[in-house]
């Protein structure tokens, strides 16, 4: 279930990459494009770097994988500052979901929904909590995918919020409730590539909060090749470059260094704070299990974390690593 990775049942998509050109995409920006292949999966990834250090992450995805056609998945994490992560999930059956146009185009899985209209209102209900995320803006309708063909399967990744102002509300089930603004990131991914033949490592990095707005994505298909890193700060879109990535630390509290090669020095990547550290097989359920014994599922790290361009002021975001891992 690719990023169906949720983030592995919603973890194999990437919710990763970007969508850095200037073409038109289909006028329903959340309607699903229902594959045949088994490996297809798609993903609507909305993520939240508040001003008071919450952080928020809610995805949507339909995925040929696990039991029956184009089910769908709902995922949801809020980060509390100095509190352990909050992590809700659903999945339901090809009924439990439907696409809706009109003035305000909505996506409903199960519980959960995103709506684009004048403004972006994503919504999850899952184990007695409610999270309403909220973006200042409708998607974004007017990006070209970024696309990697492995021969007769190909992964595409549209931007749909690059750095957009917005709130969040969350009313937790113990009765605790979080209020707070800042700014948003959101993806949507296609894909009918499975996770393994996609990439073993993948990079990310996304700061809504900044004036820059920096993006970039890096995949690495096998542990020994050069990577590539998609580049994206200020206006400047960039072609992949390689990358270099190293682990400091050892397990689970361990942090990562990604530098890529420039003309003014290396552009440096370096984690901080982690945030959260998903594993898909326990946060799924019985759902993590059937997908395991498909695929390999990825591990994501979330840091909070820096992006440095030579002796430039560092960039403060969020920073992600997903790989395989035990």
């Amino acid at each position: 279930m690719p990023r169906c990775r949720a983030r592995g049942a919603i973890a194999a998509i990437a919710g990763a990459a970007a969508a850095w050109a200037s073409a038109a995409q289909a006028a329903a920006v959340l309607r699903p494009e229902v594959q045949k292949e088994d490996e297809y999966g798609e993903t609507f990834t909305f993520m939240a770097d508040m001003d008071d250090g919450s952080y928020v992450h809610l995805q949507l995805a339909i995925t040929n994988l696990g039991p029956g056609d184009a089910s769908g998945v709902c995922h949801a994490l809020v980060k509390r500052t100095s509190q352990p992560a909050w992590t809700g999930f659903d999945h339901v059956g090809r009924s439990g979901w439907r696409h809706e146009e009109g003035a305000t185009e909505k996506l409903t899985v199960g519980p959960c929904s995103a709506a684009s209209g004048t403004d972006t209102v994503v919504r999850t209900v899952l184990d007695g909590t409610t999270v309403v995320l909220k973006y200042a803006a409708p998607v974004d309708g007017a990006a070209a995918p970024l696309r990697i063909e492995t021969g007769r399967r190909w992964f595409q990744s549209w931007v749909t919020h690059r750095a957009t102002p917005a709130s969040v509300e969350v009313s937790f089930a113990d009765g605790k409730a979080l209020r707070a603004r800042g700014a948003g990131y959101a993806d949507h991914s296609r894909t009918i590539t499975k996770s393994k033949e996609l990439a073993v490592f993948w990079a990310r990095f996304r700061a809504p909060r900044s004036p820059t707005r920096a993006l970039a994505a890096g995949r690495r298909r096998t542990p020994d090749d050069a990577g590539q890193m998609w580049l994206w700060k200020e206006e400047r879109s960039e072609t992949p470059e390689t990358f270099a990535a190293a682990r400091t630390g050892d397990g689970r509290g361990s942090g990562w260094k990604v530098s890529v090669p420039g003309p003014d020095g290396p552009l440096r990547l370096v984690s901080g704070e982690l945030l959260h550290r998903q594993n898909p097989l326990s946060e799924l359920g019985w759902l993590g299990s059937v997908v395991s014994a498909i695929m390999t599922v990825p591990i994501t790290y979330t840091f909070r974390g820096t992006m440095q361009a030579g002796d430039g002021p560092p960039v403060e975001g969020i920073m992600e690593i997903e790989l395989p891992e035990k």
